[in-house]
């Protein structure tokens, strides 16, 4: 007669069935059989290591380009730049959060909690809405730029710009706040913030892509028309590099936080639900590190700070920095 009995090496079930003829040892597919548990594809080394260097590119360059333009009283006195160390502040914030993941991933060593990852990634919401606004902020200063291309700024716009920085911050804490409602601290497998948070606050998210997503294409899509109607061939058109930075900005803000972002929230697939996060939350640290360049490096007069700064040298003095002949 054939028995069966059980027992557990390495967190699998195997079934032992005894007879006459001697033992056989198999595994036994449906219940009897519990798989080792999944190790969470954002836990492997490799996305550890790419924050890591996410971390010190994002945080060192855009930390440096507020640095310079505190450093230089010309720079720092121009509107437009204002809204740049906004950018950089969000990017700065972004380089951190993926710091904290790291932290959190080393300490507790794959025993996460949905308040613990939320607690980590809180700081990826912040600056994520830093960020985006940031980017809103600068698309619609450069709209209002070619606007008014022959008309003198309006004075009294000038204490908006310096409110902007507190007032952006303090309207971006609310949302990294609302991550922790609702949310029961609860065990998860894996530790992204997009599997965590209430329903609610994904509603909200979505909302949020669909809002940025479409104000911001909009917005540098009116600065292109309006940018060919008023300049087109102009000589002006040749004293600046308007459409290397259009290309810039419009690639950047695409491939790291546009179609990221959509597959997010549109992909059908559960199995790739987690890689979708995944590409989410390194598109935003991508570009983190390469608005470094893209707006930092771009702008004539941080760029000639930058040389002042390493070389020493002296360079020729130039006019205050617009939305065209600035980059």
């Amino acid at each position: 007669m054939f028995h069966i009995a059980s027992h557990v090496p390495d967190q699998r079930l195997y079934s032992r069935i005894t007879g006459t003829a001697g033992t056989l040892l198999f595994i036994v597919p449906g219940p009897f059989t519990a798989m080792a548990p999944k190790k969470p594809l954002d836990d492997y080394l490799v996305f550890a290591i790419l924050r890591g260097v996410g971390f010190v590119f994002a945080t060192l360059g855009n930390g440096f380009i507020v640095f310079l333009i505190l450093r230089s009283k010309a720079i720092r006195k121009e509107r437009f730049n204002l809204l740049i160390i906004l950018l950089a502040i969000g990017d700065i914030i972004l380089g951190l959060a993926a710091l904290s993941r790291i932290i959190t991933q080393v300490v507790l060593i794959g025993q996460y909690t949905k308040m613990t990852c939320l607690i980590s990634g809180s700081l990826l919401i912040l600056g994520g809405h830093i960020t985006q606004l940031a980017l809103l902020l600068i698309a619609g200063e450069r709209l209002y730029g070619i606007w008014h291309l022959h008309t003198v700024h309006v004075k009294r716009l000038k204490i908006l710009y310096y409110a902007t920085i507190p007032a952006s911050l303090t309207v971006c804490l609310i949302p990294a706040g609302m991550i922790f409602v609702g949310v029961a601290n609860e065990p998860v497998a894996s530790c992204q913030i997009g599997l965590s948070w209430n329903p609610h606050f994904g509603t909200y998210m979505l909302a949020h892509m669909i809002f940025f997503n479409v104000s911001i294409t909009s917005f540098y899509i009116l600065v292109v028309v309006l940018y060919c109607q008023k300049i087109g061939n102009t000589p002006l058109a040749t004293k600046n590099n308007f459409s290397c930075i259009i290309v810039g900005v419009g690639t950047v803000y695409v491939s790291c936080w546009m179609v990221p972002k959509i597959l997010t929230f549109t992909v059908i697939s559960a199995d790739f639900a987690e890689v979708a996060q995944i590409i989410a939350v390194f598109g935003e640290l991508l570009s983190a590190v390469l608005n470094f360049f893209v707006y930092g490096m771009a702008h004539k007069e941080i760029r000639k700070e930058m040389w002042m700064f390493f070389f020493q040298r002296q360079v020729a003095t130039v006019t205050p920095a617009s939305v065209l002949t600035g980059f």
